[in-house]
This record gives C-alpha cells, sequence and structure tokens, in this order.
C-alpha cells in the first residue's frame, strides 16, 4: 500500500500525475480524457533523478525525469529543459543579489 504524505506530483501540459517512491503511477489527470498522452509511461527514473538534483523533490515537470515506457523503451529527461531551468535560478539569484 502507497503512503500518500510520500507521493510525488509530475506535472505537464497535458496532465498532472502522482507516482510513488519507486516511480509508479498511482494516479492520473489528463488534458484529455478522450487522448490521454501518458498512459504508456510504465515508470519514472527517481534513482537518476535524486542522483542529478541531490535530493528528491515533492513535484516535478515531466519533462525533469527519465522514464520507462510499457514496451520497455528508456525515454531520457530533457537536458535542454534542465539546463533551461538552471540559468532561470541563476538569473533569480543574481536578480536578488543586485536588490540587497
Amino acid at each position: 500500500m502507497n503512503d500518500i504524505t510520500k507521493l510525488i506530483e509530475v506535472e505537464g501540459s497535458h496532465g498532472e500525475l502522482m507516482i510513488d517512491s519507486e516511480g509508479y503511477i498511482v494516479s492520473a489527470w489528463h488534458e484529455d480524457p478522450q487522448n490521454p498522452e501518458y498512459d504508456d509511461i510504465h515508470r519514472f527514473d527517481l534513482v537518476e533523478a535524486e542522483k542529478y538534483f541531490g535530493k528528491l523533490s515533492a513535484s516535478y515537470d515531466i519533462l525533469d525525469l527519465g522514464f520507462w515506457t510499457k514496451d520497455g523503451k528508456y525515454e531520457e529527461p530533457s537536458t535542454d529543459f534542465r539546463k533551461e531551468c538552471e540559468a532561470d535560478i541563476e538569473i533569480y539569484l543574481k536578480e536578488g543579489e543586485a536588490k540587497q
């Protein structure tokens, strides 16, 4: 049984998923229920995410995480998206320092 306090939210432009601490989807909400975009995802790669980010977060953008599809194919996390987010954080931190 999943501990609801340990669920992780994964958000994307086509819906939101809740996953357990092993990366398995426990619930899903789809933007278009007639065409669920994330139904092919079997499991998210939280081991890689923890290595990359240093610790697990309570929520992620779907582009931040790698995952395995139901047919066993591995989809890498988006390195471009990660770099873009890191650049945004650096700008935000520099702006904060300039205000001090």
